[in-house]
């Protein structure tokens, strides 16, 4: 039987663009007929309406967030991890070392990283070793690629227009119901748009590509089909920080525990307790509208450091009010790119002095440390 399509992918994460930017550069793409599918929309379409709504709608059928052209890195920070060139080992890629070894993986990343640089990514590197080493923090050094949020939209929209012009087929808003399996093989899938329009596409090859998204959509297809499946990393970040009078013997539990030495911030049930009954009658309402949050400042830092270095709040926009070195802070969610606080804690030399959670967050732990 004739396929309609050389190969059909499954996602239109980072890992599908690039199979089929290795498709235009790898093979005679005008011979070709590549189709990606992707259940979201086009990256210049993706808006989270909570920028202008001030809340979300719970967009249907699909997050723009969290689905469309290039995945959730379209509207994250847009931070690409590299390697160090004098390190023996490899602390990036999950286990893709282990299958095809050290050199060859920094040869690949080497590879994306010049890709992404030819489509715009800021020549710039960030790196976090002299300043860890600084305040006595032992972490894994690697250098970062910073794109940004608006950088990375910018980027992803150029891969986007790259790929069609170089006769890439591309279905959004399509959801594949279903693979068409013969005699152990996938020929083809089911499809159905936001129309309620069904269709069966076949092609040589199939690749699943449906990233952390379609992690769920993945496990009941292999249940489905009956194929074998193994459990993967994840790489997870986890930042602790502590008081100079109580972090080291826990300190040392970590290390112990984890060869790692990082700081770890703790206050007690009572102080946090303390905190939460003099949080102002503004703040922690049920407001949709507001953000309510707390901000821990951490020793030694004081709270005229962090307002002298931040500013003042946006008039009409936010509120903060001081107690015990920490800082109730809630801001309107429609505005939220206008306040001062929100920007600046974010982008200047402060935050790494100060630890922010939600309302909600420190009333559940408190909830939960009294158990």
């Amino acid at each position: 039987m004739n396929s309609k399509y050389d190969v059909i992918v499954i996602g239109m994460g980072p890992s599908s663009i690039f199979f089929a930017y290795e498709m235009i550069q790898k093979t005679n793409i005008k011979d070709k007929k590549v189709l990606l599918i992707e259940q979201g929309k086009r990256v210049e379409k993706r808006k989270c309406p909570i920028e202008e709504l001030g809340k979300c709608t719970k967009c249907k059928p699909f997050c723009n967030i969290t689905s469309g052209f290039s995945g959730a890195g379209a509207f994250s920070d847009g931070k690409l991890s590299l390697y160090n060139k004098e390190d023996e080992d490899i602390h990036v890629g999950g286990n893709l070392h282990r299958y095809i070894g050290v050199n060859e993986t920094k040869k690949l990343i080497d590879y994306t990283d010049k890709i992404y640089l030819e489509f715009g990514a800021d020549k710039k590197l960030e790196g976090t070793k002299n300043k860890a080493r600084k305040e006595g923090i032992q972490l894994v050094d690697i250098p970062i690629r910073h794109l940004g949020t608006e950088k990375a939209h910018e980027l992803y929209k150029k891969i986007e227009d790259y790929l069609e012009e170089n006769n890439i087929e591309m279905k959004f808003e399509t959801i594949v119901e279903d693979l068409i399996i013969k005699e152990n093989k996938i020929e083809g899938v089911k499809v159905k748009n936001t129309k309620n329009e069904k269709e069966e596409l076949y092609a040589n090859k199939v690749v699943l590509a449906v990233g952390r998204k379609g992690a769920n959509w993945l496990s009941d297809m292999c249940i489905k089909h009956n194929i074998n499946t193994k459990t993967g990393i994840v790489d997870i970040g986890i930042r602790y920080e502590l008081p100079d009078e109580i972090m080291k013997d826990i300190n040392k539990i970590i290390n112990d525990k984890f060869n790692l030495e990082i700081p770890v911030f703790i206050m007690t049930t009572s102080e946090l307790e303390n905190t939460l009954n003099h949080s102002p009658n503004w703040w922690g309402t049920d407001s949709k509208e507001i953000y309510d949050n707390l901000i821990f400042i951490i020793p030694p830092t004081k709270y005229n450091e962090v307002y002298n270095t931040i500013g003042e709040p946006s008039k009409d926009i936010e509120k903060i009010e001081e107690y015990n070195n920490s800082i109730f802070w809630s801001f309107d969610l429609s505005k939220y790119r206008k306040a001062n606080w929100w920007i600046k804690t974010a982008s200047t030399d402060i935050k790494d002095k100060i630890t922010i959670r939600t309302a909600n967050t420190m009333r559940k732990v408190l909830e939960l440390s009294k158990q």
